[in-house]
């Protein structure tokens, strides 16, 4: 029976997946908070920055030996996954 219900579970959480703000209001720790930003597929974004905001970006994530886009994950994964 347990493990039918797990079953059960998991097919309505691919079926309904839960969202970001359903994570928080129900106090997720950071690792499940963290675990939910990194899943899921890729996707291109187009931002527009101040040349020197992207400049600043791309010279910072080098001195870390990670590329601007990485750089830009790991900002908005530390911002996202913080407890408020």
């Amino acid at each position: 029976m347990i493990e039918y219900r797990c079953i059960a579970q998991c097919k309505q959480e691919v079926m309904n997946p839960m969202k970001y703000g359903e994570l928080i209001g129900r106090n997720a720790s950071e690792f499940e908070v963290r675990k939910f930003l990194t899943d899921g597929d890729m996707t291109a974004i187009t931002i527009r920055i101040p040349k020197n905001l992207k400049d600043a970006a791309t010279e910072s994530a080098a001195g870390r030996g990670m590329s601007f886009s990485a750089f830009i994950r790991m900002c908005m994964m530390e911002e996202l996954s913080k407890r408020n």
